[in-house]
């Protein structure tokens, strides 16, 4: 399969700084972040950090799967002419039954705790988080592939590429991890716009491969990076619809979360 040319990091400024723009103008901004992120997540007070008096964005579980997979997907990008898929040692890719695996375990404890149903233990916000963020690695990892084809030259296996891409994904997702459960705003912040740009990238990147998929056939052929603009306001006015929908359907059913 060809490559494809795309200077993808450098792209990746876009999302990421209109997400920090939302989140570091906390709490004047919030509203319009609240509002982008709301169709895609209940946004329950009871399944969520607080930064001061204000629920964050973003419930526990998801904060972690957002966050930690763009920190996953940030590394595997940086690294990506390093370190080959196939040069991947096989306790890499454990990590990605393991992480859905503990985080469906804890999300099915909570949602029987939410039915009044007999469950194991009581859920907690911290640990919602932190089997979230195992989850975002898992499903950051199974983005190798598309990583793959935007690799300048295939990697021979470059073995010395494994331990930096280790080192830099365990302490970035430490960090990660630390700046929400440390109770302070500045650094809750931070991880907020993290998972935030995390979610915005996704939508980008999935309607960028869809846009470059769907004009394939014409000639000259369109590259990926000339859609990337494009694929960016189709993901806002997603999110945008998303959201609205939500909007009505709660006025419809009354559906008030808690």
């Amino acid at each position: 399969m060809s490559r494809l040319s795309l200077s993808f990091p450098s792209r990746l400024v876009i999302p990421v700084g209109l997400v920090a723009f939302l989140s570091l103008g906390w709490p004047v901004l919030s509203p319009a972040l609240s509002f982008l992120l709301s169709g895609i997540c209940p946004q329950r007070p009871s399944h969520s950090f607080y930064i001061g008096a204000e629920p964050m964005p973003l419930e526990a579980r998801m904060l972690g799967i957002y966050g930690g997979f763009t920190i996953a997907f940030a590394c595997l990008m940086a690294f990506r002419d390093r370190v080959e898929v196939r040069g991947l040692p096989r306790s890499f890719f454990g990590v990605i039954p393991l992480g859905l695996l503990v985080t469906g375990l804890d999300g099915g404890n909570a949602f029987l705790s939410d039915m009044g149903m007999p469950h194991p233990y009581q859920p907690m916000n911290q640990l919602r988080f932190l089997t979230g963020a195992m989850a975002g690695v898992s499903v950051g990892a199974l983005s190798l592939p598309f990583i793959g084809l935007l690799a300048a030259a295939p990697a021979r296996g470059a073995p010395a590429g494994m331990k930096p891409l280790l080192a830099w994904l365990v302490g970035l997702e430490a960090a990660f991890v630390a700046s929400v459960l440390s109770g302070l705003a500045p650094l809750a912040i931070l991880a907020q716009a993290v998972a935030s740009a995390g979610i915005l990238g996704l939508f980008w990147v999935t309607n960028g491969i869809c846009l470059g998929w769907a004009l394939r056939h014409l000639r000259p052929p369109v590259r990926l990076d000339a859609v990337l603009p494009l694929a960016l306001l189709l993901a806002l006015a997603e999110l945008s619809l998303l959201a609205l929908l939500r909007t009505w359907l709660q006025q419809q059913l009354g559906v008030v979360w808690l």
